[in-house]
């Protein structure tokens, strides 16, 4: 199952095994009305499920789900992608929610790099986990292979707050700085 916190397009088709259930929150005009609303649908959902546990993706939903799973004798997992520490997508008070989430409410996490789970666990916690995404080595190009140098960087990504390619920018600019050719 999955309890998706929106309704509408999916990124990717899914396996028609698995039942996804949509929460919409449309007809719910000011915010804490949605967040409330989604809380409980999810918890109602989860009941009905009745999971072996709950995995969470991403701090906002993570967040909603810790407390829809509140009191229920089932553990919860989250999954934080993104990095705390550097991210700007996150106000300082939904930054707090999160990390007591993280490390009072959710059974286990998962985070991508170390720099992410020291914004939650200072030191090493049986409770954190990294678990990095994949890298295929056997498709990246050798080093030193004789690729045409053309002087240009490129990136690619969602011109989003989130990829924060302003920083991305400023490393260019410096290290253009340092090595014009």
């Amino acid at each position: 199952h999955i309890i998706s916190l929106s309704k509408g397009h999916h990124a990717y088709p899914l396996s028609p095994a698995i039942t996804i259930h949509e929460i919409d929150i449309s007809q719910k005009k000011n915010k804490l009305g949605r967040y409330l609303f989604l809380v409980q649908e999810t918890r109602t959902l989860i009941k009905q499920i009745h999971p072996a546990s709950v995995l969470a993706m991403i701090s906002y939903a993570a967040s909603l789900t810790a407390l829809a799973t509140l009191v229920l004798p089932i553990p919860l997992l989250v999954s934080e992608r993104n990095d705390p520490n550097t991210s700007r997508t996150f106000s300082l008070p939904a930054k707090k929610v999160f990390f007591f989430v993280h490390r009072f409410l959710a059974t286990r996490a998962v985070y991508q790099n170390t720099s992410a789970r020291s914004y939650y666990f200072k030191k090493e916690n049986p409770k954190a986990v990294i678990i990095p995404n994949p890298l295929y080595l056997q498709e990246m190009p050798q080093a030193n292979a004789k690729l045409q140098r053309s002087g240009i960087i490129m990136t690619a990504g969602r011109l989003t707050k989130q990829k924060n390619h302003q920083l991305l920018i400023n490393a260019f600019f410096l290290v253009h700085k340092h090595f014009p050719k």
